[in-house]
């Protein structure tokens, strides 16, 4: 019996976290005992509910009035039922066992069905999407970095391994199947560091494009449209990344190699005064 009620956990818990959003992306990014205690909790919520539940029910006679009337009406026999509940070692079928049953039925119902209502309540709306994902990823600085961009439309800057950059606007990652390996962009600006300072480089403006060609506002010749444009980014490749503001960009380029003389030297008005 301990078994039967320890798989019952273990199903429940499991219908519920695949089922809701913001559980399934935590448990799809959990590994070996977080995965498994995360689950069998959430099991334990649905099981003891339903045992309540189905306590509640046996304390008013509910199950016992339930029974005699199908039987009394012909809906059923004790015949049928020992075929249907062969859960006990006697080959007659005690009572016990057909509440057993049913409260084992309850805690799957109760699992799949408050993870289908999350599901539904969370997709009618995007910020409840985004606070699904936010919510899955608190633990993770770059991917909550990410998920702010998207949020904001505000563009980051990202500098890969090869030194090539990108500026541009990142889509909000899903996290269905774990963590997500590459990161969607829609280029602004590209360009790369330079290889002893690291000092940024622009080399092409993407949104000059868009805004020439009409892909920007739809009204182009080509069949293009701004998210045939989308670009795939291992995560991996990813050395660096940060929000970006052009106005702060041109500002900096501006006085790159006049703060590049006078930092060689700082000077007191480089280092804040003690108040």
């Amino acid at each position: 019996m301990n078994t039967i009620i320890f798989v019952i956990v273990l199903i429940s818990g499991y219908l519920y976290v695949n089922t809701a959003i913001s559980s399934k992306y935590i448990f799809k990014r959990s590994a070996g005992w977080d995965a498994y205690f995360f689950v069998a909790v959430w099991g334990v919520c649905f099981t003891v509910v339903a045992w309540l539940l189905c306590s509640a029910l046996s304390l008013f006679g509910t199950f016992r009035y339930l029974y005699n009337i199908l039987l009394s009406n012909g809906y059923i026999d004790s015949e049928t039922i020992n075929r249907m509940f062969p859960l006990s070692l006697s080959d007659k079928l005690k009572f016990a066992d057909l509440k057993f049953a049913i409260f084992g039925l309850v805690s799957l119902f109760l699992a799949f069905s408050a993870g289908y209502l999350q599901r539904w309540w969370v997709n009618r709306d995007e910020d409840r999407m985004i606070d699904a994902l936010a919510r899955a990823v608190n633990n993770d600085p770059l991917e909550s970095m990410l998920i702010e961009a998207s949020v904001r439309s505000f563009p980051v800057i990202l500098t890969l391994s090869s030194r090539k950059i990108y500026v541009g606007l990142i889509s909000c990652p899903k996290f269905e199947h774990g963590k997500a390996e590459y990161l969607q962009l829609l280029p602004l600006l590209s360009g790369y560091r330079d290889k002893d300072d690291l000092t940024v480089t622009i080399t092409t403006n993407y949104r000059r494009h868009y805004i020439d060609s009409g892909i920007a506002n739809g009204l182009g010749d080509t069949q293009l449209s701004l998210s045939d444009f989308r670009t795939l980014i291992p995560k991996e490749e990813v050395e660096g990344i940060s929000f970006f503001d052009a106005n702060t960009y041109s500002n900096f380029k501006e006085k790159e190699q006049s703060d590049k003389n006078k930092c060689t030297s700082l000077t007191e008005s480089f280092m804040p005064k003690d108040k």
